[in-house]
């Protein structure tokens, strides 16, 4: 078996570069819709998270250590996120109690995360998504494939 590279290729007029057939860019969705994401956005109603049955609560005993120079930034942006009522202030012991992860970002700010690794385990799902291995296995000897960005992004619906 003998086995060509691009020069050659290209010289026999056999290699196809397909950035000249076509060209793909990636469409910033808060370019096109940017009422869709102005603050935060308000989830109507409440919503009740449904548990496994026979799931047992988890909750930490003592909080996770996090660094002495990040205090004042941490209270800082808690205190910021009760007031956009992103959080509720909690002054008594709960069932569920997930450990909090602080992470810089590039800017100097922090990102405040919750790990809810535990509660994602009882938690019962309303859909179940495929794994991406068997999506992927689905494609196999696919012929044809879709771009929906330019049928939303026109409003032109099939």
């Amino acid at each position: 078996m003998c086995l060509l590279r691009k020069p050659a290729l290209s010289s026999l007029g056999l290699f196809l570069n397909l950035s000249s057939i076509c060209q793909a860019s990636a469409v910033d969705p808060k370019v096109i819709f940017p009422d869709h994401f102005k603050g935060l956005g308000i989830m109507k109603g409440c919503y009740s998270i449904k548990l496994k049955p026979g799931a047992i609560p988890f909750a930490i005993t003592s909080p996770r250590c996090v660094p002495f120079p990040f205090l004042k930034q941490i209270e800082a942006e808690l205190k910021s996120m009760v007031e956009k009522k992103v959080i509720t202030s909690v002054l008594k012991q709960t069932e569920w109690c997930a450990p909090v992860v602080i992470v810089p970002k590039s800017d100097g700010n922090l990102r405040i995360c919750v790990d809810l690794v535990e509660l994602n385990k009882n938690v019962m799902r309303e859909l179940q998504l495929p794994k991406a291995e068997y999506t992927l296995n689905n494609l196999v000897g696919a012929k044809f494939f879709r771009n929906w960005m330019p049928i939303l992004v026109s409003g032109k619906f099939l």
